[in-house]
């Protein structure tokens, strides 16, 4: 060794002399040599000999470098540390050691050292550096350590930290990061360090830097000793270091290492496998540093968890070393835990469940050691208890799994297998499968465990076998069968909870096949106790059996109880314990096994709790027989649920005994409640099952057993509290009484009945807290009243309770009972008039003790007398109506001190609610919340149905005011507030204030979206809501609003209850909802659809209307009969009902009693409603019928406002029909009727309206103004802020406060936007628009006109708006008709007749030109009001066609054919030549018959079977949609017995008629004109009687139609006047004709003598001549000239027609040229021509003039000017008639007659209302033609598709519809029906034809007998031929509703008196039918009638059948015969 050596040496061991310079000597003296040369200037590595030599020299020197400096740390640490350079000392010689070490491995091969001696001097090194505190410089040396041992062992350390995952690859490069300085950016996770854990960055930056270091790749192939030391001595030194530094906060990381695979303890087991002594060392080195650590934590929270998880270790590691007993070990997990648990209030669960699992692993107890097992079984139920804790049920089963491990091979020899180790086995057996059933439950999972049952079964097995053998009691067998008690009762209550589940899952699962069809839904049986749980059955049955094997085990554990053992065990058994464990499973054995659909298990389940029973009375545990009784109860309940009445008796009945028995419980005034409530329920279910007397005898039982303590607290309150409030808050007396009266009433006439107060303790009572109990008694029986007849036992008590009140001590409790007498006598049922009598005496009596000045004793109740006053008060008012006396109206009086008392209360939506003590205050001063609402609700609909709305109001907002908190909990108050709301809302509507009621409406949306309702709030709410945006007009949100209800109404429940009385009024109440709506629904469709469907919804309220009086009126029998379907006729409400039973028919009374205000009132509504819609209609039938029943309804119901309303529409709709003396008459009986008073104004104005109605139908025009003007006075007052604020005050007329003191109802309603009256406003408009018309009447047009402009320009939404542009556009024309006639240039248009098309113009032949592109101003001006005018009118009849009443709408269509007519004259282009022809024609006849074609779009439904006529709506389904409509017709269609030729015709119909109203030209001649056969001509006559104008329009197919305008005054302005009979003067000479002609019918039986008989046949001639002069006079006067338009089609020449035409045009040009100075000729029609040539060959002079004077204006209307002062008009007709005869005469000659008609020529008249009664069928022109006529042109076109659609029928089914020309029906002379002298007194025509009609044996029909309408309409359906002979029609056994439905009809021939019958009535529209005009004789028309049936082809004469002919030309060949050839002759029609 050199000296330097040895210097450096000696300087190491001198701490003074370390220093880093040392440091740098040693460096370079013994490491540098072998290092590579890393500077600058590179020396040469050394030779290898040189290395060899180098470490020969220094290899000793470094060795002694280590050696001496690890004693020199030694020493260094005994030393003080005082010295200043000890750091540097420790430093140097730290560093030194490592240099030495680091140049001894480079010269390692060179030395004499051992393997692995330089690691174990570097690991000694650093446990010296560890020693001394170096704890920094240890972990990183260890960090190096570690990788040197790696490489020595040869594993591979894991580069990557799984504690720091880094989430992208980290590439190595001079720009790129290292983990560490990424730490800041990435998120660093320390599994399985919880990173909550981790508080310090310091913290954080230790775990990232040395994490890896504890542990170190496990490799069982390491068997050297000293490596595995190696490994664990730097693991130790690590966890020392760990452990130590900064005062041991790092120690709580070290559990979480140990976790993880290759450390400390993991190396230890290696060591153990080479040297265990040394292995144990190692761990209790490591044991003893986990308690030093953990000793080292604060007595903190946190601190308590660290500590935990430090001593878990340390436990697991005595556990494994064998340091310390077991069970020590085993106690102190348990101890440390419950430790924790106490020490934190945030215990980790899951910690404590991981590291008992960590405990338990590997853990191998002495199984014959108890006093250990007891240990370990202790553990494990805490790994159970915290895993529980934790909710793992891994845990939990693992836990059980241990504790049956070491009891393997014990149980599996049941021989010698004690009671211990059985007891545990199945304790741990129980607790593993409940585990199980609760992780099922949990999952909602299957799983198959019948495996654990059966384990458990076996255990349980040799439980019972080792108690067989008596087992020795000492404390393990107590603990044992505590355990074992324990496990049992928890197995029992997871059972159950098993049991509920899979019961409930089977239940739904049940309900939810209910909605599959192809499944049979579940009984009731199957919900209440389900037997079959699918794939859950095993499990069930193995659970019973495991529970039955319980039963038995502990009632033999008994034994092990008895004998007390002095153990300081405190976990044992008692008896008390064991019993109620066998209870509770017997209990639930009971009910697993119990179904209620088999009685075996009943018997089953009563004997397991007969078992329970006996053992309770064997051991005298009285506390069992509660929990049985319980048990019986539940049975009974459920057997109560599914209406097993009879069975639940024995259980019922049992529990109650059981529960007497109890006799500690039955002393407490607790146990009497319950057993008192037990009986009162076995009552009920006795009086279910019919058991009258059983029930009675419980009732009884209940009563005795009420606690005295509940009856005196019950009394004592009734000095200051009324009865109802206490029975409000204290209901158990109250209901007991019920029940036990209900059960006792079997019969309301029985005698011997006992009150409920008798058997009630009253011993300790005074007799007035007595009569507390007997108000509480009258209370239940005036429940009972509503559905049975108990007055004899009402009054009873009333007597009794009268006696002790008397009026001088008790005046106002006297008050009280009188009150209750006036609703009994009022309600009597055997004299309703002197019931009402009494009623009122007892009211008035009530007021007198009530107005008494001293109260006594009462004085504690008068904060009720208020409120009895006003209730007295408002009876008094009630029965004065009733009786019709005159009394004081106190309804506003009785509202205001009402009023007053909720003054301080807010209706529920108010947003401030009402304070607690303003409810109190209310519940002090009303008595009966309940009773008082259903009165205010009676109130309510009493003012609603006699008109006093404002009063319905103002109670409505009282009974708002209750919903808020006052009523009963049980009452839906949100819901009733909500349809209270929309009520008030209702009223206001019809009020008309429709602000108002929007606001209402905003509450009510408020509480439904904020409040939970029920759904029929949401729909009443919905229903009305779309009701009021239907009357302001927005149509759109209405429909939306209304079918989006429909959601609503299917999810909502229908009641379905036993109670009669319940089940009656749930089903009104829905039929009167599904009313409502079906009138929200025809109000939206009369203004947005056709008023058909406006009608049939108006019609199905009215139909559910009725039912609801069906309800209460028929039995339950007649209620569940199949509907009649096939009746119209409507139920009288108040008619007389069948019998039903007692019970029901008081029900039923009850229900009425409620209901029929409601029900009349809506009745009456619908009444009015649907008598309007057929008016608007033009059914003027249906009108007259309903409004029959609204007179009839208010008799019943004593009701003036219906009587009013009634007698107001009927005047409208006489005034309408024509009769104006009747409609006067109804006004006069209105006005009787007509309500007073400032709150009635708007019928004031609705009566004046129709008072000036009347008046401008008398012509009486300045009245009406005046009359309308006051009306809209009238109108705008109650329009005004100021009224509308004031609606809902009334005068205060009782209080002490000024006599204008007003209470307002509305208080709480807000202002804004209140003002809207959009009805009103429309009244007024309808005010305005009639004052305007009859100021146009009395001249004053300007004026007339100003008004409805200005109206138009308003913004309402008007309903009028169709009469006021219809109005408008009148006034205009009637404007430009003055104005035309005042000029002298275009009077003309109006006094001449005018033809379309414009006859066409030639070019100008010399001459003046007519100016033809410079038009005068005021022409023009008048041309552009026409424009204007008629854009109106087409917009006016577009809107309205399907709406409007045809009146209306046949206005619409004058103006539009007078317009056109002179626009076309006024304008010179040729361009609305053609279309207005056409235009003009489709007016013109969509004028005609519009009711009668809105008629037959209804029928056509029927006919298809899409409706059912007279069909009931659904009681149960909402209002069909369209869609669905036309879905429901579809289907009802599908299955019609319809052809289907037939259904597609009708189909094609249906279209037709749904199009018709918006044609264009050039459809209308598509579909109408061009469909015609050839040889018809169809001639439309249409009359204006205002401006005396006649519309003429021949239409022939292929051609356009040819239009006449005909002036019948146009000879008053001609050069030679003639005289025109005018219309007036016609109709009234038809009229004298028509009643002189039944005068001499009915007189014609007294004429016997023969000068009678000559003055009766001169007077009948007269008539006749009469009638022939008139029919002349209207041809030759109305038509003149014009009357070829009637002739059908001639033979004729068209080469003569052509010569005709041009000599016609040359003759006319000539004339016009020699007197007008313009030469412009106007080319006649061809269409004229035919007309002109139809005069025949002898014209007359008049004809011919009246075609001259047109021929002229036609030049005219083009500008030619004519001076008539020139004209020779003599001249001018003779030519014309030269040219005339010329043609006929050429064409005879050329062989052609061109006076006869082609053959089957056939003229078809389309007569309008205003012509229909006249018979121009026998005018001369049209006396040779075959003619019939058609109510319009609709029906023609009808006729002629269904010949076509027949006629391809058989070609149908291949092809479908094909389209053929026409081809004539025949029909078969063998097919025909008659029905003769049904009336018996026609003796002359039945002898006339009755032999004529048997003599055709194929006939078939009646004689002299009334048909059932049945077989009428079999005959109509099934015969070709219908034959009437009688009076009239023959409506009286057929009606007309019924021939218009059927699909198809035979060929009818009425031929009665006036049969036919067509009178003009007023706006409304005769009827269409084939028979006779007026009355006729019968000899006369039979002869007629037998020449028509030989002519027809019908009847053969002489056996020979004549050549068939049409019906009409055979009618047209009869009509001569007889003496009367016009009076009978042309009565006939078709």
């Amino acid at each position: 060794m050199s000296d330097i050596s040895t210097k450096l040496l000696t300087q190491l061991k001198d701490y003074s002399n370390c220093n880093d310079d040392l440091a740098l000597k040693i460096r370079r003296t013994i490491l540098e040599p072998f290092q590579l040369d890393l500077s600058a200037i590179k020396k040469p590595p050394p030779t290898p000999t040189r290395f060899k030599q180098m470490a020969t020299q220094l290899a000793p020197v470094a060795m002694r470098i280590v050696n001496q400096n690890l004693e020199g740390l030694v020493g260094l640490k005994r030393a003080t540390s005082n010295t200043g350079n000890y750091i540097i000392a420790v430093n140097c010689l730290v560093d030194t050691s490592f240099y030495a070490l680091t140049a001894l491995r480079h010269m390692n091969s060179f030395t004499s050292l051992k393997p692995l001696d330089i690691e174990k001097t570097t690991s000694n090194l650093i446990c010296k550096m560890v020693e001394l505190g170096e704890y920094n410089r240890a972990l990183d040396e260890i960090r190096k350590f570690r990788s040197l041992l790696a490489s020595v062992a040869k594993v591979q350390l894991d580069t990557k930290s799984t504690l720091n995952k880094i989430n992208t690859t980290v590439n190595k490069s001079v720009l790129t990061e290292t983990p560490e300085n990424c730490q800041a950016k990435s998120k660093r996770s320390f599994s399985p360090v919880p990173e909550s854990f981790i508080t310090t960055q310091w913290e954080e930056e230790m775990l990232h830097k040395y994490q890896d270091l504890f542990q170190f790749p496990l490799d069982t192939t390491i068997n050297d000793r000293t490596m595995v030391l190696l490994v664990l001595a730097y693991q130790m030194n690590t966890l020392r270091c760990w452990c130590e530094v900064n005062e041991g906060v790092l120690a709580k990381y070290v559990p979480y290492f140990m976790e993880k695979r290759g450390n400390f303890i993991d190396w230890c087991k290696q060591l153990e496998k080479i040297d265990s002594t040394t292995a144990k060392k190692q761990l209790e080195s490591f044991q003893r540093l986990l308690y030093k650590a953990a000793n080292k934590y604060p007595l903190t929270e946190e601190a308590a968890f660290h500590c935990y998880n430090l001593q878990t270790v340390a436990l697991n590691i005595m556990k494994l070393s064998g340091i310390s007993p077991l069970k020590s070990v085993m106690d102190r997990m348990v101890r440390i835990g419950m430790t924790y648990e106490k020490a934190t209030a945030h215990t980790s669960y899951t910690q404590l469940q991981q590291r008992c699992h960590q405990f338990l692993e590997n853990l191998n107890p002495n199984v014959n050691n108890m006093v250990e097992m007891d240990s370990y079984f202790l553990v494990c139920e805490y790994y159970a208890y915290v895993a529980g804790k934790a909710k793992s049920y891994q845990g939990e089963f693992y836990a059980y799994k241990y504790m049956i491990f070491p009891l393997r091979d014990v149980v599996q020899k049941p021989d010698t297998c004690s009671y211990y180790y059985a007891a545990y086995a199945a304790n741990a057996k129980l607790a593993l499968t409940a585990v199980q059933m609760e992780k099922m439950i949990n999952d909602d999972t299957f799983v198959d465990i019948n495996k654990s049952f059966e384990e458990i079964n076996a255990c349980l097995k040799i439980v019972a076998a080792t108690l067989e053998n008596e087992p020795t009691q000492d404390d393990s067998t107590e603990q044992a069968l505590y355990n074992l008690c324990k496990s049992i009762d928890g197995f029992r209550r997871t059972a159950k909870l098993l049991y509920d589940f899979v019961s409930d899952k089977t239940k739904k699962s049940l309900i939810a096949s209910q909605n599959d069809p192809f499944k049979t839904p579940p009984r009731l049986e199957e919900l209440a106790t389900p037997s079959d749980f699918g794939q859950w059955n095993t499990n069930m049955s193995q659970l019973n059996i495991v529970l039955q094997k319980c039963s038995e085990i502990l009632p033999a554990s008994l034994c092990l109880t008895k004998k007390k053992l002095n153990s300081t065990n405190k976990r044992r058994a008692t008896q008390n314990d064991i019993m109620i464990s066998f209870i509770d499973i017997m209990v639930l054995l009971a009910r697993m096994n119990f179904n209620i659909a088999d009685e075996d298990t009943h018997h089953e389940a009563y004997e397991y709790l007969a078992s329970a029973e006996q053992m309770c009375s064997q051991v005298k545990f009285m506390e069992g027989y509660r929990w049985l009784s319980g048990s019986y109860y539940n049975l009974g309940a459920t057997m109560i649920k599914t209406e097993l009445y009879s069975s639940a008796i024995y259980p019922l009945r049992k529990s109650c005994s059981l529960l007497e028995k109890d006799t500690e419980r039955m002393n407490t005034d607790e146990g009497r409640l319950q057993i008192s409530k037990r009986y009162e329920i076995l009552g009920t279910c006795c009086q279910k099952n019919e058991r009258f007397e059983d029930a009675i005898k419980a009732y009884r039982f209940a009563l005795k057993r009420v606690p005295v303590s509940a009856i005196e607290k019950f009394a004592s309150r009734a000095d200051s509290v009324a009865v109802s409030t206490i029975i409000e808050t204290d209901p158990l007396v109250p209901k007991l009484i019920d029940r036990f009266l209900r059960a006792s009433i079997i019969d309301p006439d029985q005698s011997d009945i006992h009150f409920a107060s008798e058997f009630m303790d009253l011993t300790t009572l005074s007799p007035v807290q007595q009569c507390a109990i007997y108000e509480c008694e009258l209370k239940v029986w005036t429940f009972l009243s509503l559905k049975l007849n108990v007055t004899k036992f009402q009054t009873s008590i009333i007597e009794k309770l009268l006696e002790v009140y008397t009026p001088d001590q008790y005046p106002i409790r006297r008050a009280r009972i009188l009150l209750h007498r006036v609703r009994i006598e009022r309600s009597s049922y055997s004299d309703k008039q002197n019931g009402t009598r009494a009623a009122l005496n007892y009211a008035k009596e009530a007021i007198q003790c009530l107005n008494a000045q001293v109260y006594s004793k009462d004085s504690n109740l008068l904060n009720y007398r208020r409120h009895y006053l006003a209730l007295a008060y408002s009876w008094v008012a009630i029965c004065g109506r009733e009786l019709n006396e005159e009394v004081p109206n106190t309804f506003s009086s009785t509202l205001q001190q009402w009023g007053i008392l909720l003054k301080r209360i807010t209706p529920i939506y108010h947003s401030g609610g009402s304070s607690k003590a303003d409810i109190q205050h209310v519940y002090h001063s009303i008595d009966d919340i309940e009773h008082f609402y259903d009165h205010l609700r009676m109130l309510s609909d009493l003012f609603g149905v006699t008109g006093q709305y404002v009063y319905q109001i103002c109670a409505l907002r009282l009974l708002l005011k209750l919903n808020n908190g006052l009523r009963d909990v049980s009452a839906d108050s949100v819901s009733d507030s909500i349809i209270i709301t929309c009520t008030i809302a209702r009223i206001y509507c019809d009020l008309g204030y429709t602000g108002k009621a929007e606001t209402e409406f905003k509450y009510a949306q408020n509480a439904i979206s904020s409040r939970p309702c029920s759904n029929t709030a949401e729909i009443v709410y919905r229903i009305n809501y779309s009701s009021y945006l239907t009357l302001v007009g927005n149509y759109d949100l209405s429909k939306e609003v209304f079918d989006a209800t429909k959601i609503t109404w299917e999810h909502t429940p229908h009641v379905d209850s036993k109670n009669e009385y319940v089940t009656a009024k749930a089903y009104i109440a829905q039929c009167m909802l599904l009313a409502d709506a079906y009138t929200a629904k025809s109000q939206l469709l009369a203004n947005t659809s056709t008023l058909d469907n406006a009608i049939t919804c108006a019609m199905a309220s009215l139909r559910l209307l009725n039912k609801c009086v069906a309800v209460v009126q028929k039995s339950h029998a007649e209620r569940t009969e199949k509907p009649k379907t096939a009746s119209t006729e409507l139920e009288n409400p108040f008619m007389p009902a069948p019998k039903p039973t007692k019970q029901q028919e008081d029900a039923n009374k009850a229900v009425f009693r409620e209901s029929q205000w409601v029900m009349a009132q809506k009745m009456a509504t619908c009444f009015v409603r649907i008598a309007s819609l057929y008016m608007k209609k033009g059914s003027w039938n249906e009108v007259g019928y309903f409004l029959k029943q609204g007179p009839l309804l208010a008799e019943k119901v004593n009701s003036n406002i219906i009587f009013f309303n009634s007698y107001l529409c009927s005047s409208e709709f006489n005034l309408r029909f024509g009769n104006s003396t009747q409609s006067k008459d109804n006004l006069e009986e209105a006005i009787v009727y007509q309500p007073a008073g400032k709150n009635h104004l708007l019928d004031e104005v609705e009566l004046k309206m129709a008072m000036a109605n009347l008046a401008v139908a008398k012509e009486y025009y300045n009245e009406a103004i005046a009359t309308y003007d006051e009306v809209n006075e009238i109108l705008q007052q109650v329009s005004q802020s100021a009224y509308i604020s004031s609606i809902e005050q009334l005068v205060d007329i009782k209080e002490d406060t000024p006599r204008d003191t007003k209470v307002m109802f509305d208080d709480e309603v807000e202002k804004n936007n209140e003002q809207g009256c959009v009805p009103l406003y429309r009244l007024q408009s309808e005010n305005i628009i009639r004052k305007a018309l009859a100021l146009s009447f009395v001249g004053k047009v300007g004026k007339s006109l100003t008004l409805l402009e200005k109206l138009k320009e308003t913004e309402i939404v008007n309903e009028n708006e169709v009469q006021l542009d219809a109005s408008i556009v009148d006034i205009k024309l009637s404007m430009l008709r003055q104005e035309i006639a005042n000029r002298a240039d275009t009077k003309i248009l109006l006094h001449e007749s005018m033809a379309l098309p414009v006859m066409k113009t030639k070019a100008e032949r010399g001459g003046k030109a007519a100016s033809s592109t410079v038009m005068k101003y005021e022409l023009r001006m008048i041309r552009d009001n026409l424009t204007s005018s008629l854009e109106r009118i087409i917009s006016a009849y577009r809107t309205g066609y399907s709406r409007e009443r045809p009146t209306i709408v046949q206005s619409i269509c004058n103006q539009a054919t007078f317009t056109l007519f002179l626009q076309n004259q006024l304008s010179n282009s040729s361009i609305l030549v053609n279309n207005s022809a056409l235009l003009t024609t489709y007016y013109m006849e969509m004028a005609n018959g519009l009711s009668m074609r809105r008629d037959m779009q209804s029928c056509l439904q029927v006919k298809m079977h899409k409706i059912l006529p007279g069909q009931s709506p659904s009681d149960k389904q909402w209002p069909l949609t369209e869609e669905e409509q036309e879905e429901q017709a579809d289907r009802f269609a599908y299955v019609n017995a319809n052809p289907e030729w037939l259904q597609a015709h009708l189909n094609s119909l249906s279209n037709l008629y749904r199009e018709e109203d918006d044609l264009d030209e050039g459809e209308f001649q598509e579909r109408f004109v061009d469909i015609l056969p050839t040889n018809w001509t169809v001639c439309s006559l249409t009359l204006d009687p205002i401006n005396q104008d006649l519309y003429a329009v021949r239409m022939r197919t292929k051609e356009l139609p040819f239009v006449v305008k005909i002036p019948l005054n146009r000879s008053f302005h001609r050069l030679n006047a003639h005289p025109v009979i005018k219309y007036s003067d016609a109709v009234a000479e038809l009229q004298e004709i028509i009643q002189a002609s039944d005068g001499t019918i009915r007189n014609s039986q007294n004429c016997n003598e023969q000068g009678q008989i000559e003055a009766w046949w001169s007077t009948r001639k007269d008539l006749d001549g009469r009638l022939k002069k008139l029919l002349d006079s209207i041809e030759n006067q109305w038509f003149s000239g014009f009357k070829g338009i009637l002739s059908g089609r001639h033979h004729e020449s068209k080469d003569q027609l052509t010569k005709f035409q041009k000599g016609l045009n040359e003759l006319v040009f000539k004339m016009v040229s020699a007197i007008s100075p313009i030469r412009k000729q106007v080319e006649l029609s061809v269409n004229f021509c035919r007309m002109a040539l139809c005069l025949g060959r002898r014209p007359t002079f008049r004809d011919l003039e009246d075609l001259s004077y047109f021929v002229l204006s036609c030049y005219e209307a083009q500008g030619v000017q004519i001076d008539y002062g020139k004209l020779d008009i003599k001249k001018m007709t003779d030519q014309m008639k030269a040219l005339i005869v010329r043609y006929h005469e050429r064409s005879n000659t050329s062989g052609v007659d061109t006076i006869k008609n082609i053959p089957n020529d056939h003229v078809i008249l389309i007569l309008d209302k205003h012509l229909q009664m006249f018979p121009l069928e026998s005018t001369p022109i049209l006396q040779p033609q075959a003619v019939s006529r058609l109510p319009c042109l609709s029906f023609l076109r009808d006729r002629i598709l269904y010949a076509r659609s027949y006629g391809s029928r058989h070609a149908y089914d291949d092809f479908g519809m094909i389209d053929t020309e026409w081809k004539d029906i025949s029909v078969s002379r063998k097919n025909a029906f008659y029905v003769l002298n049904p009336s018996g007194d026609l003796i002359d025509t039945q002898k006339e034809f009755e032999p004529l009609f048997k003599s055709v044996p194929e006939w078939n029909g009646v004689t002299q007998t009334m048909p059932m309408e049945l077989q009428c309409k079999e005959a109509l359906l099934s015969r070709d031929v219908y034959m009437y002979f009688g009076h009239s029609a023959g409506q009286s056994f057929m009606r007309g509703t019924t021939v218009r439905q059927l699909p198809k009809c035979a060929v009818s021939l009425l031929m009665g008196c006036s049969s036919g019958l067509l009178e003009s009535n007023g706006e409304f529209e005769p009827p269409a039918v084939v028979a006779n005009l007026w009355d006729v004789t019968d000899r006369s028309i039979d002869k007629l009638t037998k020449h028509m049936l030989y002519s027809w082809g019908m009847l053969k004469k002489n056996g020979t059948a004549v050549k068939p002919k049409s019906l009409v030309q055979a009618v047209t060949e009869s009509r001569p015969q007889g003496k009367l050839s016009y009076l009978i002759g042309k009565v006939l029609f078709k």
